[in-house]
């Protein structure tokens, strides 16, 4: 349980915030200052803002320590998956096989974020600089989810230098004909993020906006545009006017490949029997199930088509109700697994039947 204190004293605006916050009130207001020496209680801020768990549903969250997960270590692609329930109880489970002596971890950084924004998460929150496999990749495992588009060459192939440090500078790999300073860089992430971060969490438009604004920047792959996508795949279908019977065709198409599109990259970045996994398979299942029942009823399928889509279906399903399963009984995502394996169960007797009819 560090707490850090020499760290965090260099820092005057955390330190001085605590010192304002939490340390006089507590020794003042609250008269416990014979009890607590205010190192006591910013050592206690430390502990807290270093080891514990953000736990609760949105809106009515708190900070909890509990006395096994604290010993978890961090890395960028964590090899277990964490969460609470209504008792806030934490629960952890292995997200892959992990070999007898090997480091069980968790991410304490949001994985869909790129290199350069996750370690300075890290050192402003977390208080120590990540050199885990994938910080120390500039690829980052082959994703170039960080890469920048040349405007030499037109590869999405810009990265930096040397990715653990953050001075170094960025430069196209492809054409070696282009670079550009790691502050410029720094400067133009923001910007863009700060743009992400500003669109309204159910404004498909402002998403769909974003993407094409900056596709001649950011390649399809990068840290921004996965978080774009990633909030699509969840409001197509869901937003208002964007149930999914009343998507239209192309819609669904497009709901479809940004799952698809998200997929391989969520198995590098996130691998195994993770949540996120889960939730776009469950996602990627509607589309592909609407697509072909539409075709076929518009006989531009015929049944060994709409039994090989429908094949489709069930996998995702399958697996999404698996990976989900996992998660405690009133968590969202245990929900959808329930619904995922009534909707297998569905599909199941659809595909029986669709069986039965060709053989008629």
């Amino acid at each position: 349980m560090e707490a850090h204190n020499d760290v965090r004293r260099a820092r005057p605006a955390i330190w001085q915030a605590n010192e304002q916050l939490v340390v006089e009130p507590i020794r003042s207001a609250w008269r416990l200052a014979s009890r607590f020496s205010a190192d006591e209680v910013h050592t206690v801020c430390g502990v807290l803002e270093v080891n514990a768990f953000e736990v609760g549903p949105q809106g009515c969250s708190v900070r909890a320590l509990y006395p096994a997960a604290y010993l978890m270590s961090h890395d960028c692609t964590p090899n277990t998956s964490h969460a609470d329930d209504a008792e806030r109880r934490l629960s952890v489970r292995a997200t892959l096989a992990i070999p007898k002596g090997q480091p069980v971890t968790l991410s304490y950084a949001y994985t869909l974020q790129g290199t350069l924004r996750r370690r300075q998460h890290l050192r402003e929150g977390k208080f120590f600089d990540c050199v885990c496999r994938r910080c120390s990749d500039k690829t980052e495992l082959g994703t170039f989810c960080s890469a920048l588009i040349c405007p030499k060459c037109g590869e999405a192939r810009v990265l930096p230098t040397d990715p653990l440090d953050e001075a170094s500078a960025w430069e196209c790999v492809a054409c070696a004909q282009y670079s550009a300073n790691a502050a410029s860089v720094d400067l133009l992430l923001r910007r863009l993020g700060d743009q992400a971060e500003a669109i309204d969490a159910n404004d498909v438009h402002e998403f769909e906006a974003f993407i094409t604004k900056h596709e001649k920047l950011l390649p399809p792959c990068h840290y921004l545009m996965l978080g774009a996508k990633h909030s699509l795949c969840q409001l197509y279908g869901k937003a208002a006017e964007y149930l999914i019977s009343d998507l239209s065709d192309d819609m669904l198409r497009r709901k479809r490949d940004l799952c698809q599109q998200l997929l391989p990259l969520i198995d590098l970045l996130e691998p195994g029997l993770s949540r996120l996994r889960g939730t776009i398979l469950y996602e990627l299942h509607a589309p592909i199930m609407v697509l072909a029942t539409r075709a076929f009823e518009t006989r531009s399928i015929n049944k060994k088509d709409l039994q090989q889509q429908m094949r489709r279906v069930a996998q995702c399903l399958e697996q999404a109700a698996q990976i989900l399963a996992l998660d405690p009984e009133d968590s969202p995502e245990r929900q959808m697994a329930d619904a995922a394996a009534q909707a297998l169960v569905q599909v199941n007797e659809w595909r029986r039947q669709i069986g039965n009819n060709q053989k008629c």
